[in-house]
């Protein structure tokens, strides 16, 4: 088996992709050098913590690679799919339901999708790193949208679809 990168090549590494921040050596012992960890985190920080890499991102990833430590498969399928299986089916069928949206969602968004949603769950959501908070606005992270659009049943899609054409007719012209 292949060992992972020492710290300085993870350091070289992570610096290469355009990561930056004081928590870079954390990163690095916390993937355990994995390649494919380090990668992810990579395109994941970019995306969600604007390339920095501080006590926020290492509580993050800290979750989110304790459960694959030594695994030499883990990508991004096999971590949506452990985030999304421990959602509640509720919040699940929410995020299925707002992937139909192409601009930021609000809570009112939300809630013509689930009459029930909340602001705490969209918390959640982008907590779990499925959604991206944009001041009080929420869009699908960019490495998980075709993941979830991916799964939704035709069924809810046309159901969701109608819902948001509906708000849209009502509030744009």
């Amino acid at each position: 088996l292949l060992e992972g990168m020492n710290v300085e090549e993870g350091l070289t590494f992570l610096a290469r992709e355009g990561l930056t921040g004081e928590c870079l050596y954390e990163l690095v012992v916390l993937a355990d050098g994995h390649p494919l960890l380090l990668k992810l985190a990579a395109s994941w920080t970019r995306e969600t913590y604007d390339a920095r890499v501080d006590d926020r991102a290492i509580d993050f990833f800290g979750k989110l690679f304790s459960n694959y430590k030594g695994d030499p498969t883990a990508g991004v399928e096999a971590i949506f799919e452990v985030n999304f299986r421990a959602l509640p089916s509720a919040l699940q069928i929410l995020l299925f339901g707002l992937s139909v949206y192409r601009l930021p969602i609000d809570l009112v968004m939300a809630q013509v999708i689930d009459a029930s949603a909340t602001g705490e769950s969209l918390e959640v959501l982008s907590r779990q790193g499925l959604l991206l908070s944009q001041g009080t606005q929420f869009v699908l992270h960019p490495l998980v949208t075709g993941l979830v659009r991916s799964r939704v049943t035709e069924v809810v899609k046309k159901d969701s679809h109608e819902r948001a054409i509906s708000y849209y007719n009502q509030n744009y012209r």
